[in-house]
């Protein structure tokens, strides 16, 4: 949105819009951002779909970043979803089926994709917490049997072996 003829500043005689495009987000599922980017889900709630800015054609586009595993969204839809930045950059979905998707996403690295996870039981709800400690904490509520419902949350991945200590007397 910028002044009538790009220049001026936006006053409520003065607008003008230039459309980015025509793709909507699916109810209930806030867009992600992710550094310069904004991941979303498309109105259907099957498709994910990452904006950015193109220079090329001044545009914000919405590319489709689901589309090679559009295997795993095939007659589903997206329930729920957060974004753990720390440590691995991964957002986790619900689906409506009670399974969990992983999306890993480093653009910097042109790294991105799409991982599956079940449980014995349904993932039905997750969100991500900074508990100050370094990285992003993944909780989820999972369904283990109807109507048991439990509070759990990932264990932490370690990368690095634990020290060895050796203890001399």
């Amino acid at each position: 949105m910028t002044g009538a003829n790009g220049l001026d500043a936006v006053t409520p005689t003065s607008v003008s819009n230039k459309v980015q495009g025509y793709r909507g987000c699916a109810m209930g599922l806030p867009p992600i951002p992710v550094g310069r980017d904004v991941l979303f889900v498309q109105r259907n709630a099957s498709v994910v779909r990452e904006m950015e800015y193109n220079l090329y054609v001044d545009l914000y586009t919405a590319d489709n970043v689901s589309v090679l595993a559009d295997h795993m969204f095939l007659r589903h839809t997206l329930t729920q979803w957060a974004y753990a930045q720390d440590p691995f950059s991964i957002v986790w979905a619900v689906r409506d089926d009670g399974v969990l998707l992983g999306f890993t996403y480093m653009k910097e690295q042109d790294v991105w994709a799409w991982h599956r996870h079940i449980t014995d039981g349904w993932f039905r709800s997750v969100c991500t917490v900074d508990e100050g400690n370094g990285r992003d904490e993944v909780y989820f509520v999972i369904e283990r049997g109807v109507g048991n419902f439990t509070l759990e949350k990932f264990y932490p991945r370690n990368i690095l072996p634990q020290p060895f200590v050796v203890e001399i007397t």
